[in-house]
C-alpha cells in the first residue's frame, strides 16, 4: 500500500473514533435534557400546588375577617341599642309625673333585648361555627390532597427514572453497537 492511503485509512479511522466519542455525549446530553424537563415539570407542578394551598388558606381568611367585621358590626350595634335604653330610662327616671317603678321596667326591657339579641345572634354564630369547621375542613383537606398527590409522583418519577436510566443505557449500547459495526465496515 502507498503512504497516501495508508494516511487516509488512518483518517478514516480517526474519524470513526472521533464521532464515536461524539455519539455518546451527544446521547448523554438528550437524556439529561429529558431528566431536566422532568425535573422542571416535577417543579412547576409543586408550585401550582403552592399557589393553590396559599390561594385556599387565604380566602378563608378573607371569609373568616368578613364574619369578625359582621360580629363587630352586631356587638356595635348591640351597644348602641344599650345606649338607647339606657338614655330612655334616664329620660323617664327623670320625670316624676309618671309614677310606674322605672327600675324594674328597664331591667325588664334589658331583658327582653337581651333575648331577642340572643335569638337573632343564634343562627348566625350557628351558621359562622358551620362555616368555621367547613373552612378548617376545606384547608385540611386540600393540603392532604396535595401531600397524596406529591406521594404518587414521587413514586411515579423513582420508575420513571429507572425507566430512563434504563433506555438511555440501551440507547448508547445500540449506538456502540452500530459504532462497532461501522469501525468493521471502515476497516475491511
Amino acid at each position: 500500500m502507498s503512504t497516501t492511503s495508508k494516511k487516509s485509512e488512518q483518517v478514516k479511522k480517526a474519524v470513526v473514533k472521533e464521532e464515536g466519542y461524539q455519539v455518546m455525549p451527544f446521547v448523554d446530553t438528550i437524556w439529561n435534557q429529558f431528566a431536566l424537563s422532568l425535573d422542571w415539570a416535577k417543579k412547576l407542578q409543586e408550585s401550582g400546588e403552592e399557589v393553590y394551598l396559599k390561594t385556599v388558606k387565604e380566602t378563608i381568611k378573607f371569609n373568616k375577617d368578613f364574619r369578625n367585621s359582621f360580629l363587630n358590626l352586631y356587638q356595635e350595634s348591640k351597644r348602641t341599642n344599650s345606649e338607647i335604653v339606657d338614655s330612655v330610662s334616664a329620660l323617664y327616671e327623670k320625670n316624676d309625673a309618671l309614677q310606674i317603678d322605672f327600675p324594674e321596667l328597664t331591667d325588664q326591657f334589658r331583658d327582653v333585648t337581651d333575648r331577642v339579641e340572643n335569638l337573632a345572634l343564634t343562627p348566625i354564630k350557628l351558621s359562622f361555627d358551620l362555616m368555621d369547621r367547613f373552612d378548617n375542613n376545606l384547608v385540611e383537606n386540600s393540603e392532604n390532597y396535595v401531600l397524596f398527590v406529591r406521594e404518587r409522583r414521587n413514586d411515579l418519577l423513582k420508575v420513571t427514572s429507572n425507566y430512563v436510566e434504563i433506555v438511555k443505557n440501551n440507547h448508547k449500547n445500540i449506538y456502540s453497537m452500530i459504532e462497532k459495526s461501522v469501525k468493521v465496515h471502515v476497516n475491511n
